[in-house]
């Protein structure tokens, strides 16, 4: 009767290493791989290349979920939204421009106001006070002039509405509140004869082109 030797146990087979973990990545460097050759991108796709990619996809998803996370922290969030990678993309100069033709869906818009919706503070940029009342009286008289220059050919029904605005203002002067300019003495010529005839003040100094 023969006897039954000992099995003798197969040695362990060492532990598989991944490709991912072999290039100390996060990312799966081989189903990227696959990807790359199901796509068709090229006849030939080298081992190499799904390593990049799948570093370079980990370094972007690292920074926006980082810069994510901040906007997330700073309105006393525990989860990052839509919302939070949109206001971390688009305040990053290098990301916004990146992601320029990406629309993130419920993301919204960033806040933004005009500077001339803003009140008027001491530290701002706007005239004073007291500046503000000489920023108009030249802005008077940079509208008067304009103004001149419009009437030059205007029609005679535009001429018989600003006289008529004249009257209800209650000014006997307007163009003179207005910008300083004093209407002539004397006969005022028609508007069709404003340029034939060469209207000029009284005075000879301010050339007659209209007034308001």
């Amino acid at each position: 009767m023969s006897g039954r030797g000992k099995k003798h146990p197969k040695p362990a087979l060492p532990a598989r290493i991944t490709k991912t973990k072999k290039c100390g990545l996060q990312f799966p460097v081989a189903r990227i791989h696959r990807f790359l050759k199901q796509g068709h991108y090229a006849e030939r796709v080298s081992p190499g290349a799904s390593v990049y990619l799948a570093a370079v996809l980990e370094y972007l998803s690292a920074e926006v979920i980082e810069l994510a996370g901040s906007a997330a922290h700073q309105n006393k969030k525990k989860r990052i939204g839509p919302r939070h990678i949109q206001m971390a993309i688009r305040n990053d100069e290098e990301l916004n421009k990146l992601f320029s033709h990406v629309t993130i869906p419920e993301g919204g818009v960033l806040p933004n106001i005009q500077a001339i919706l803003l009140p008027i503070s001491e530290h701002s940029g706007f005239p004073a006070s007291g500046e503000l009342g000489t920023s108009l009286a030249e802005l008077g008289a940079v509208l008067a002039e304009f103004g001149m220059a419009l009437c030059w050919f205007a029609s005679e029904s535009a001429w018989k509405v600003l006289l008529q605005l004249e009257r209800s203002c209650g000014l006997n002067d307007f163009a003179a509140w207005a910008g300083g300019i004093r209407r002539p003495v004397g006969r005022v010529p028609p508007p069709h004869e404003w340029r034939s005839s060469g209207y000029q003040q009284a005075e000879g100094h301010l050339a007659w082109r209209a007034v308001l």
